[in-house]
């Protein structure tokens, strides 16, 4: 009881009980995050709060100034540059705002649930989780990832007036320029962090599944023997990548005819972030976990399989051995394949069920799909030429 006492003693910012129940709270992923602390600590605000009041904005911005005399109707499209500002806006707000709550429950629930059966190391379960946590919020933590966000977005921005690229198009008033600069500051931020995060939570996450033993329950409510909790950071993810991919979608739109420098940055943006992201944040949570479950699967199937080989190759003198001996060995056979049958199928095999991840790929694909019309239309309409 001692030792448990000192292990839990590691960090006084960690809350833990005296039975090891170790909480991460939502808190502990952004204390040096300003604009997080400033909506839930400063101002009190809720997730739908802080919703609610960025995305009206969004559309005050958007919908609403960009529609007065003089503004933005040089735009080639307003009302789809409007409805893609907004819609990407949503997107990274929603990411940005409960992504800490996902990381948490993401966390408590494999802990609290026992799905980590023991350390690999052989220590205490409690305190390698402990120490494991304490890695998770140091780097969650690191100043560098909000001032480091700030400066490439100056620098970004910079690079955008240089070459009157969004929002400094010259066709609109500075006072506007000023103020969508000011909302795409928020909106680049937000999923910028949202990015970090997210990676983090992908490398910490396999760290998990390497550093204890996991154990999966068939008949697990989530259907995922007690992964399932996976899924919400898997679907944010998505909304992550979709809301990166319709940002440039928006600027190539906005700067393709008029074949400024920005375009070709932005496209180039957009492979990096679509073809090598995307498939890289998904199939890192799914793969490793899909191995493990399999993995343990194998491990219960295992004396089956011993059991039925053995039964298989013991030896028999067929004109000497009793029928009843033979019928015996022949039930056993049987029910041992019965057995293992009903395991292998009562055994969930990925985090996801089989119908989700057709639903991830189909929603995955929406955004290459946006990105090729203009190219389409482009090409339609020289045939026709």
């Amino acid at each position: 009881m001692e030792e448990n006492a000192q292990n839990q003693q590691v960090d006084p910012e960690l809350p833990i009980d005296n039975d090891n129940n170790i909480t991460l709270l939502a808190s502990d992923l952004y204390r040096n995050d300003p604009w997080m602390v400033l909506l839930r600590e400063k101002l009190s605000l809720n997730n739908w709060a802080s919703l609610i009041t960025i995305v009206l904005l969004s559309i005050l911005c958007f919908y609403g100034l960009y529609r007065l005399p003089g503004t933005g109707q040089r735009l080639i499209n307003q009302p789809l540059f409007a409805l893609l500002e907004t819609t990407t806006a949503t997107l990274c707000y929603i990411a940005y705002l409960w992504m800490p709550d996902t990381i948490a429950q993401l966390f408590n629930t494999l802990w609290y649930d026992d799905v980590l059966d023991q350390s690999i190391d052989t220590q205490n379960v409690a305190k390698s989780y402990t120490k494991f946590i304490q890695d998770l919020s140091f780097w969650m933590n690191r100043p560098l990832w909000p001032i480091g966000t700030f400066i490439f977005i100056i620098i970004y921005l910079v690079n955008r007036y240089l070459v009157n690229g969004p929002p400094f198009l010259t066709y609109v008033p500075l006072w506007l320029q000023l103020v969508t600069a000011v909302l795409d500051i928020i909106i680049a931020y937000n999923a910028i962090m949202c990015i970090i995060r997210l990676l983090i939570t992908l490398f910490f996450s396999n760290r998990l599944f390497r550093l204890f033993t996991i154990h999966v329950k068939p008949l697990h409510p989530d259907g995922a023997g007690g992964l399932g909790v996976m899924r919400n950071i898997v679907w944010f993810s998505v909304i992550i990548i979709m809301a990166t991919t319709l940002t440039f979608f928006n600027t190539i739109q906005l700067t393709t005819d008029r074949n400024t420098f920005s375009s070709s940055l932005d496209i180039i943006g957009l492979i990096a972030a679509y073809v090598i992201l995307t498939p890289s944040l998904i199939l890192g949570w799914l793969i490793l976990p899909h191995s493990l479950m399999l993995k343990e699967r194998d491990k219960v199937l295992k004396p089956l399989v011993d059991e039925f080989q053995a039964i298989t190759e013991h030896p028999q003198n067929l004109e000497m051995a009793e029928t009843a001996s033979i019928l015996a060995d022949n039930d056993r056979l049987s029910a041992i394949t019965h057995r293992y049958s009903l395991i292998n199928d009562s055994f969930p095999k990925w985090p996801l069920e089989v119908s989700q991840i057709r639903r991830l790929i189909a929603t995955l694909s929406i955004p290459a799909f946006l990105t090729l019309i203009p190219y389409i239309i482009n090409f339609i309409t020289k045939g026709f030429k």
